[in-house]
């Protein structure tokens, strides 16, 4: 059954784990915009981006699955929009 990262941070670690959670999420999501969307990144950096996106945004998935496999998709993203 898959819950969101607030979900699990309340299973795991009660309303601290909520707001670890959601503090560890945003570092990473603030971590992820500055590489990938900030005014210097050229295109094929901006084409990874979006590409890594939609599986960001899912809600329903767990927190492992947001970071779990993110060095495979990143190498092989790089790989595909690499000019």
């Amino acid at each position: 059954i898959a819950c969101g990262y607030e979900a699990e941070g309340y299973i795991n670690f009660g309303w601290f784990g909520v707001i670890g959670a959601g503090i560890f999420v945003g570092i990473v999501f603030k971590y992820y915009e500055c590489a990938f969307f900030s005014k210097g990144s050229n295109l094929a950096v901006t084409a990874l981006g979006l590409a890594l996106l939609p599986g960001l945004l899912s809600i329903e998935s767990q927190l492992v699955t947001y970071l779990g496999g993110i060095l495979q998709v990143v190498a092989a993203a790089t790989i595909v929009f690499w000019e």
